[in-house]
């Protein structure tokens, strides 16, 4: 694209107009053999070259301004942020936990872990203050340890003792919680949850199991 429409016809007029003023010659076709005319339109086509590439560096440099103001223009990309801790579970109304417990149980019993690990996990978070909270961690994590699932009942387990050590889930949570490193093959830690268990929760009925040999362990 030419930015200075005309400006070879105008400075050819300007030439010739020129010649004719300093030249006898009669026509055009005489002008063409004159010297100073061949020399100052040699002259015109260099500076038409020079204004040529002169006005297509321009066009560059304007599209690179173009570009940066478009690069400040553009939104900026989305800082990398730490996934958000999921919403807690909305509270469950006290007139429904015992009707969903009871579901939960009987799902329990027929063998449908899978939805009886749901249901007593919407109770445990929905219902951590009810009197059945601790019932319905606690099979939760049984779940878990049917579908042999023994890290998930491990965790399950521990919130067992941690949130409800009162409870008379917390004893049974403890050997269950040693069956299931028994079963990951960590006798170590199996062993330990055992001892503790006699230790904190002596006359409860799985320590009772224990001391009888009424379990896979062989405690003396």
């Amino acid at each position: 694209m030419n930015l200075f429409p005309g400006r070879r016809i105008c400075l050819s007029l300007f030439i010739l107009t020129l010649a004719v003023a300093s030249t006898s010659c009669c026509s055009v076709a005489d002008l063409h053999k004159n010297q100073d005319f061949v020399g100052l339109e040699r002259k015109v086509d260099r500076l038409d070259s020079r204004l040529t590439e002169e006005a297509a560096a321009l066009r560059g440099e304007v599209r690179q301004i173009n570009e940066q103001v478009a690069a400040l223009k553009a939104p900026a990309p989305p800082e990398d942020r730490a996934p958000s801790a999921p919403e807690p579970a909305p509270p469950l109304p006290p007139a429904e936990v015992t009707g969903l417990y009871t579901l939960a149980r009987e799902k329990y019993v027929r063998g449908q872990y899978k939805e009886a690990a749901e249901l007593f996990d919407r109770l445990a978070a929905g219902a951590p203050q009810h009197k059945l909270a601790p019932n319905a961690r606690y099979w939760l994590a049984e779940c878990h340890y049917s579908q042999r699932r023994f890290q998930e009942a491990v965790t399950q387990f521990e919130k067992v003792i941690q949130d409800y050590p009162a409870s008379d889930k917390a004893p049974d949570a403890m050997l269950k919680l040693a069956y299931s490193f028994h079963m990951l093959q960590d006798g170590h830690a199996a062993m330990t949850h055992l001892r503790n268990l006699l230790q904190r929760y002596p006359k409860s009925r799985a320590a009772e199991m224990v001391r009888k040999g009424q379990t896979v362990f062989q405690y003396p």
